[in-house]
């Protein structure tokens, strides 16, 4: 967990300070989703224009759905030092819902990289069976003693997708 303190924030308007993906974000105002201000969230992609600093947060909003939108034209957020650090806990039942330790053992969240991994597909359930056959390639080392179940539950959700392409060409091709 991240200790915020005002020594280690750095409050960025306008631009004085780019974000990359990855970084932490606390957001202090947001002129479209004020029900954000004061939650802290990952960038998850950077949507900058030339001059105007602009990006997406991992942070559920009502006017954007599954993100936040910051605009340095309009909202406020500050950036958070991750060099100070609180020593980990055991993991809250909160962590186990929004940061389980199985998911985010790497650089990258598994849901960033299911994110990137399933935007090439057209198909939703193609979509979904990939997605979720990243989850499990990716948290097989971690979540039990051996991989050898989350293995094969990737096999498994690959094969139901290959199987819906061929069935769908099949169709396509009578």
């Amino acid at each position: 967990m991240t200790k915020i303190t005002s020594e280690i924030l750095s409050e960025v308007k306008g631009g004085t300070e780019p974000v990359k993906v990855g970084d932490r974000v606390l957001i202090v105002n947001c002129s479209n989703c004020p029900e954000t201000n004061g939650k802290v969230g990952t960038v998850i992609r950077d949507k900058s224009l030339e001059d105007n600093p602009m990006f997406e947060l991992d942070v559920p909003s009502n006017h954007y759905g599954e993100y936040t939108l910051m605009d340095s034209e309009f909202d406020v957020w500050a950036l958070i030092s991750t060099e100070e650090e609180e020593p980990e806990e055991a993991e809250s039942e909160s962590d186990a819902v929004s940061r389980p330790s199985h998911y985010t053992a790497g650089k990258t969240e598994v849901i960033d990289i299911i994110a990137q991994t399933v935007s090439g597909y057209d198909n939703p359930f193609v979509a979904h069976c990939v997605g979720t056959a990243t989850k499990y390639l990716n948290r097989a080392p971690y979540k039990h003693d051996t991989p050898t179940e989350d293995l094969r539950k990737a096999v498994a959700y690959l094969n139901f997708a290959i199987k819906h392409l061929e069935e769908k060409a099949e169709k396509e091709g009578e």
